[in-house]
């Protein structure tokens, strides 16, 4: 290609950016973008939310049961309007458009690299078996019954504390918390037609009452990463973490942050 190009004149090699370059250049971006949302874990992510957000009973509990006719009619629609947010083409767009606004093919590839380290795939691996519905009841199990019994060393304790600070975990799980409970709300009294509160009240009041429950969410937090990376060894562990702590990567986690909570506005 370069020997081509060289052959070409100034004007023509311009015609040839413009008109068979960028197309070429677009749609190899948007291989690194699709490769980067299944090999990141995001997918898993996504099914995730679909699973705890999609549903008006998953929000709201069993209670929703024996609620009134009145507002069991309210829950209909409610999910109604949950499945239309979170349909598989509107989140995919919306995850795959901020991936593309905010990366860089260089930065993609940057990316992919570090995914084909050997502790990075060990790690998704662990993470992907651990969400599996079969998976979500043995974490449950362990939690409840190996660290109750066997509590971890204070220095193990302190890395998956650490993997949590770098991948702002808790702050991420309350946000999601908090944008779950204004999604809900806000279809709600759009349903309702009520517009006694403002979203900014609404908000504040979610802000408070989230913050209460930080040191319960780094709590779960703590015992679902100890449950999830057990097979790694310390040295794997900071490695992984070493891995996340780069500027790249922490970019790439704010993005998908900032992914995640708009599929949920």
């Amino acid at each position: 290609m370069r020997n081509v190009c060289k052959q070409l004149s100034l004007t023509s090699f311009f015609l040839f950016i413009v008109f068979t370059g960028t197309p070429s250049a677009a749609a190899d971006k948007n291989a690194l973008i699709n490769d980067l949302y299944h090999r990141s874990g995001l997918k898993m992510q996504l099914d995730w939310m679909q699973n705890n957000f999609a549903d008006a009973r998953a929000l709201f509990g069993d209670d929703v049961q024996q609620a009134d006719e009145a507002t069991r009619k309210m829950m209909v629609l409610l999910d109604q309007s949950l499945k239309e947010k979170f349909s598989d083409q509107r989140v995919r767009g919306i995850v795959l458009d901020h991936l593309d606004r905010d990366l860089s093919v260089q930065q993609l590839e940057q990316i992919l690299g570090i995914m084909d380290d050997p502790i990075w795939q060990r790690a998704w691996e662990l993470e992907g078996r651990a969400y599996q519905p079969a998976g979500i009841g043995q974490m449950q199990q362990y939690i409840a019954q190996r660290l109750e019994n066997k509590p971890p060393r204070s220095s193990r304790v302190g890395l998956v504390s650490e993997l949590i600070d770098v991948t702002d975990a808790v702050d991420l799980t309350l946000e999601m918390a908090i944008q779950g409970a204004l999604m809900a709300s806000r279809i709600m009294m759009e349903k309702l037609g009520k517009t006694e509160i403002t979203e900014k009240q609404m908000e504040d009041a979610a802000r408070r009452q989230m913050e209460n429950y930080r040191e319960q969410y780094r709590d779960m937090l703590t015992a679902q990463m100890l449950y999830i990376y057990r097979y790694m060894s310390d040295n794997q562990l900071k490695a992984y973490i070493q891995l996340y702590s780069s500027p790249i990567m922490r970019k790439l986690n704010n993005t998908v942050t900032g992914a995640l909570l708009a599929v949920m506005r």
